[in-house]
Parts: structure tokens; sequence; C-alpha cells
């Protein structure tokens, strides 16, 4: 497996630079928004930054379950402790990474498709 296409500490790495560190500083629901969307998270952008503003303690919850499906998509291993950890410990660095990796390797949401199941 590969690992992250940045480092979780270059802060001003490109894509997104200083105004992607600066947007997971001030407003961390926006950028959490985002992820869980590409993600193909319930609800999308509007369940990832609710949760994430409302329940403030649920964000490393919504990054642990968000960040692994990111890392899969891009190739790479991500577990969801680590995810929660780094999330809580270090979020403005932790979502900029995560971020840049879902503008990088182009991850957009999945779409899928609703069976019928009968039941007789």
């Amino acid at each position: 497996m590969t690992t992250w296409s940045t480092s979780c500490m270059d802060v001003t790495a490109e894509p997104g630079g200083a105004m992607l560190f600066l947007k997971s500083c001030c407003c961390p629901c926006l950028v959490i928004g985002d992820i869980h969307r590409r993600a193909g998270g319930i609800g999308g952008f509007a369940c990832g930054c609710i949760s994430s503003t409302c329940c403030c303690p649920w964000a490393p919850c919504v990054m642990a379950m968000s960040a692994q499906v990111i890392a899969q998509r891009a190739g790479s291993e991500e577990s969801p402790m680590k995810a929660c950890c780094l999330t809580a410990c270090c979020h403005p660095c932790y979502l900029s990474q995560v971020s840049r990796e879902c503008i990088i390797k182009q991850i957009q949401p999945t779409q899928f498709q609703m069976e019928i199941i009968l039941i007789k």
C-alpha cells in the first residue's frame, strides 16, 4: 500500500496550501463536511458539517469513518483509530492532509444504485 501524497505536518502543501490549513483551523466543520461528502458518507456534506459542529465530540468519529474510505480510494490504508486520534489531537493538520488527498486523487462521492427487493 502507498502512503498519503502529502505529510500531515506539511500545512502549506498544494493543493490548498495555507488557505486550506486556515480553513481547517477556523472552520473545520466545512472541511469535515467536504471530506464526508467525498467519502460518500450518509447525509453528505450537511451531515458531516452539522455533526462536527453541533456535536463537536463526534468530529473524530466522522473522520474515523471518512478518512478510512478516502485512504482506500487513494490506494492507501488508514486505521479508524489513527484517524480518530489525529482528528482529536491535531485536527487542522490532519483535515488538511485528507482534503488535499481528495483533491490530488480527484476523489468524488460514489453513487449508489438503490435496488428494490420484493419480499413474498
